[in-house]
């Protein structure tokens, strides 16, 4: 049983909440791989070789919502989600949907140079100085106002946080029969 096609094909019907790029992340041998790119679900995993075996994966689609039109296509591939990050806990990658009103403002504060909200989602991720992943999900919480839900994969969990309005759209799915 592979994941994958079934984290695609959720993505398809996802697809009306952002047309702009498509991802998946997964675990391989201890390591996370990614694999995005600009354009529709059908379009960015036409040529994708679905060889691995992963036991988790996530995806993403995404409609930017500022100023995205004018960046390259390699620019909108690299701010595509999800996004790969180093923490001492090890490597992780992170979706995230929603937005983050004061982005800039703590992009300053905590003096990153962060390209986007969720490139300082990463960026205060790989600062923080905790021990353990569920640390991380609190130190967010408690920290990061806005309307959003994230997802982190890391080598052996994935989290999952909403925001305490609950505004934005989360799909979670498990395979019971395994």
């Amino acid at each position: 049983y592979n994941i994958i096609p079934k984290v695609i094909k959720g993505l398809l019907y996802l697809q009306h909440r952002g047309q702009e790029s498509a991802g998946i992340s997964y675990i391989k041998n201890d390591g996370i791989v990614i694999f995005k790119n600009v354009g529709l679900v059908n379009d960015v995993f036409k040529n994708f070789n679905v060889r691995d075996n992963p036991d988790i994966c996530i995806g993403h689609v995404r409609y930017s919502t500022s100023g995205n039109s004018k960046m390259s296509d390699q620019q909108k591939v690299s701010e595509s989600h999800p996004i790969k990050g180093t923490h001492k806990l090890g490597t992780f990658s992170l979706a995230h949907n929603g937005t983050l009103p004061t982005f800039l403002e703590l992009n300053r504060w905590f003096g990153f140079n962060s390209s986007s909200d969720t490139q300082f989602l990463v960026d205060f991720i790989e600062s923080l100085d905790v021990n353990s992943w569920e640390e991380i999900c609190k130190c967010i919480m408690d920290t990061i106002k806005g309307v959003y839900c994230l997802i982190i994969l890391t080598n052996d969990s994935v989290y999952l946080l909403r925001d305490r309005y609950g505004y934005r759209p989360l799909c979670i799915g498990e395979n019971k029969s395994e």
